[in-house]
């Protein structure tokens, strides 16, 4: 393994690049990490048969960048539609006749939707147009008998995959969802067979992928690493979500409520909705945590960026090299990995798009 610096200390991916290779694009997972940032990172600090925590696991890039290396990799989160969305992405299926399996699922839809009741559903009158909200709740009653769990998941998410596209939220939104009145909504139905064929393609990719990892999800909150004895793990993968950026209790709302999922405890337990003081504090305590589990000479990978309040910066990537060295942990690397993707209406808007990270290298003493 080369333990030497980066190639670059400016990293800069090409955004007409793949980033949806295998599974990587089920969902649209926003402020995600790229896979190739991922990737160059295990290459450089990790080899096969080790283990790797990532505790902002996310839509799982980490886990799935892990899995094909046979990296061993246990991912962390606390919202309940992240790890199932992670479960999805590095789990291999193989279902007989996918087709005739769909349109079974859709024909016991079809002959309950009218009776379904979408009560729990957030605001159906506003969100959806005609039946779409009875069709949605008909087509997740139908996926909830089903027995298997890794296809009763991969269906899950094919659901919660249009949401998004059979309502009447703009889609241009990355933080708050709003109405557009002027938006065509898809079709139900055929808006989920496509969606599911589509998952089930790329995980038909991952099974050619034949991996000795173990990967595992645990719905757990960052700064609790009870699952991991001391000097343990070989690396820690954290990417928390930026503060006050993308409000993600509220931009996955309808697919949260369709899942039946816990909004109010996704809500209050999303720290970077909170104020920077509180927010600290968590990474205080996730950084002592990381620097618990990790065996000495190994390293604690970070990557956030600075952020805006009322236009002015917010500096979290010098607030975290502070925390990280208060811990105990030496400084060995920091990167700039820049963005040249655009910023959401939402975002940008309000004049908070900041177009840099920084990849920190935190390394344990030997």
């Amino acid at each position: 393994m080369n333990n030497k610096q980066l190639i670059s200390t400016i990293w800069n991916f090409d955004t007409a690049e793949d980033s949806s290779y295998l599974t990587h694009g089920i969902y649209r997972w926003y402020g995600k990490l790229v896979p190739q940032l991922v990737a160059k990172t295990l290459d450089q600090y990790v080899e096969s048969g080790d283990t790797i925590i990532a505790n902002f696991s996310g839509s799982g890039t980490i886990a799935l960048e892990s899995m094909i290396r046979n990296i061993n990799c246990i991912g962390t989160d606390i919202n309940p539609l992240a790890i199932l969305i992670s479960k999805v992405k590095t789990k291999p299926i193989y279902i007989k006749d996918i087709d005739d399996y769909l349109e079974r699922i859709i024909s016991g839809a079809k002959k309950e939707e009218m009776k379904c009741d979408i009560s729990h559903l957030y605001q159906p009158d506003k969100w959806y147009n005609g039946n779409d909200a009875k069709k949605l709740v008909a087509l997740k009653n139908e996926i909830d008998e089903i027995t298997d769990e890794d296809i009763k998941n991969y269906l899950l998410v094919a659901l919660a995959n249009i949401t998004r596209d059979c309502s009447n939220i703009d889609s241009r939104c990355v933080n708050h969802i709003v109405v557009d009145k002027n938006k065509k909504t898809k079709n139900v139905y055929d808006s989920f067979i496509t969606s599911a064929l589509s998952i089930y393609n790329s995980i038909q990719e991952l099974n050619n992928h034949k991996s000795t990892s173990k990967i595992n999800f645990i719905k757990q909150s960052a700064d609790d690493m009870s699952y991991a004895e001391n000097e343990s793990i070989d690396l820690v993968f954290s990417h928390p979500p930026y503060l006050n950026a993308i409000n993600y209790y509220n931009i996955y709302r309808l697919s949260t409520d369709l899942l039946e999922l816990d909004y109010d405890e996704i809500r209050s337990e999303d720290f970077s909705a909170k104020k920077l003081n509180i927010f600290l504090d968590f990474m205080e305590k996730t950084f002592r945590e990381s620097y618990r589990v990790l065996k000495k000479g190994k390293r604690c990978i970070v990557v956030i960026g600075d952020t805006r309040f009322h236009g002015n910066l917010i500096t979290l990537g010098v607030d975290f090299i502070n925390l990280l060295k208060k811990v105990g942990f030496e400084i060995e690397d920091i990167h700039i990995w820049e963005q040249n993707r655009k910023a959401g209406m939402n975002v940008a808007r309000r004049g908070n798009y900041i177009d840099h990270n920084y990849v920190i290298v935190a390394k344990k003493e030997e």
